[in-house]
């Protein structure tokens, strides 16, 4: 996305902020699974060791099968690999449905 280090240091302390980034995202950048025809997207908001806030994002996928499927938060959390020291600081998961869900 376009935000400056600013803008996101800002969004980090402002849930409903996060909620409606995270919102935009996936109604703007997501295709939906052919399969499930449902679209979820994780936002994790993590600092890192030198004290800056960076957002991972993942997107759930379907490639082929159901059973090949991954969540939007697993897809979110194998990208933290690639960081070095860094604590999750928060959490955000939007979806299609206007109803809150849980997993499963």
């Amino acid at each position: 996305s376009n935000l400056t280090n600013e803008d996101i240091q800002k969004l980090s302390n402002d849930n409903k902020g996060l909620i409606t980034l995270a919102n935009l995202n996936r109604r703007t950048m997501m295709t939906t699974p052919a399969q499930s025809n449902f679209r979820v997207l994780a936002i994790l908001v993590v600092r890192t060791r030198d004290g800056s806030i960076q957002f991972i994002r993942g997107a759930n996928c379907e490639q082929g099968y159901i059973g090949g499927a991954i969540c939007a938060e697993r897809a979110a959390i194998c990208q933290l690999r690639f960081l070095e020291g860094y604590s999750i600081q928060k959490v955000v998961v939007v979806t299609d449905s206007k109803d809150p869900l849980s997993p499963g």
